[in-house]
């Protein structure tokens, strides 16, 4: 008797029945697997370690989906630790219900779908921006890299070329915009065509679209007007004026003493194309003051106050004035192309009316040619010609612009 319960005493001791607790299994159905777990493990048990699944109909009812395996709001773009419905509707229900309760199923799920485009569109955009920045280091990094080994300055024009092949993936080359001077535009031993010669080398599939630089293009078309000899009087006399000190000083103190409202005259630069208009407006405004001035210096020209030259000297001055406004439009940073070829064509259909209207006699587009027609004339305006002259302009933006119209869709 003594014995067994000696042996009863024995079986259900302290340690021998936490031994025994401990060796306990437990059983979990997670995600319709059996799995089993010891007491211990249950009583640290973590949902997050569960492995929960995102259900397809949580998008429609709730509006979430599941990216990387975390519930994202479709709404707010907040997301849910855990794949836990409760979470989710919790979520739905305390902030966005109001808002999209009173649409039925099929209104929810259309919204549903606009809101995922939205998503994948900043998803595309994001990862974009990421990529261009990850190759911009490389490309900063591998151009760092050939100069630490050459010691050589980065304004050298063959490590300028060395360093941009470096980095240049000529299967992604698709257009070129150069100037018109040979050694661009030429096409055996021009930029254009070692580009091209270069492309078919390496079985680049891309076709190669050339451009003349657009800006270049509006400067050169003013040379279709054939008005040198205008220019080159306006030139050579302000020039005489204030090439040498004596005779600017000269000229100034002459407007003060007539008491002219307007200033000096400037310069003019054949590189500034925006010269060019304030030279001619002043000249004109000035040119009475100006024909007295070089007559009092051994000077006078019957050029200056020939009415036809006066005549071509007004029209010059506002067409111009309208050609600057035209390259300002194409000048700052961040210029789209199509918006530059857009303000070029509204110029070319600008060019058609006032032709139209110069043929008609109407200059309310002209100032300069409303001034020096109200003034007392002997010579009749030319109207005629001067529409000739704008319809010479227009055939010219529009052959030198042919390559954008070619490429226009």
């Amino acid at each position: 008797m003594t014995s067994n319960h000696q042996a009863t005493d024995r079986s259900i001791s302290p340690s021998s029945l936490l031994r025994c607790c401990h060796s306990l299994i437990g059983v979990q159905r997670i995600n319709g697997s059996v799995i089993k777990i010891s007491l211990k493990e249950m009583a640290k048990r973590k949902v997050d370690f569960e492995n929960r699944g995102f259900q397809e109909r949580w998008e429609a009812e709730y509006m979430f989906v599941d990216i990387g395996g975390k519930p994202v709001c479709l709404v707010c773009g907040g997301n849910v630790a855990v794949n836990k419905e409760y979470n989710i509707r919790r979520h739905y229900e305390t902030k966005h219900e109001d808002k999209y309760k009173d649409l039925n199923i099929q209104q929810k799920q259309q919204k549903v779908e606009e809101l995922k485009k939205s998503l994948v569109s900043q998803q595309t955009m994001f990862k974009k921006a990421k990529s261009q920045s990850e190759a911009v280091v490389k490309a900063s990094y591998i151009v760092a890299e050939e100069i630490a080994k050459s010691a050589r300055p980065f304004t050298e024009g063959e490590f300028l070329k060395s360093c941009m092949v470096k980095v240049c993936d000529v299967d992604k080359f698709t257009g070129l915009t150069t100037d018109g001077a040979p050694a661009m535009c030429g096409e055996k031993s021009g930029l254009v065509g070692r580009m091209r010669e270069k492309m078919q080398r390496e079985n680049c599939t891309c076709e190669l679209t050339v451009y003349h630089c657009i800006i270049h293009q509006q400067s050169l078309c003013c040379k279709a007007l054939k008005m040198e000899h205008v220019m080159s009087t306006v030139t050579q006399t302000v020039n005489f004026i204030r090439a040498r000190a004596l005779n600017h000083r000269q000229f100034q103190s002459f407007l003060e003493e007539i008491q002219s409202e307007l200033g000096d005259v400037p310069y003019h630069t054949e590189v500034r194309w925006l010269s060019r208009e304030k030279v001619l407006n002043r000249f004109f405004e000035l040119s009475e003051e100006i024909c007295q001035f070089m007559e009092s210096k051994g000077k006078g020209s019957t050029v200056i106050r020939d009415e036809k030259w006066l005549h071509e000297l007004a029209f010059l001055c506002d067409i111009t004035k309208h050609l600057t406004a035209l390259n300002l439009q194409l000048q700052g940073r961040n210029r789209v192309i199509t918006d530059m070829y857009d303000a070029v064509k509204a110029f070319q259909a600008k060019l058609r009316l006032w032709e139209i209207q110069m043929q008609q006699g109407n200059l309310c587009h002209f100032p300069c040619c409303q001034t020096i027609t109200s003034q007392a004339s002997n010579a009749a305006f030319p109207n005629v010609h001067f529409a000739d002259k704008l319809s010479t302009l227009r055939a010219e933006f529009t052959r030198r612009f042919a390559d954008f119209e070619a490429q226009e869709i």
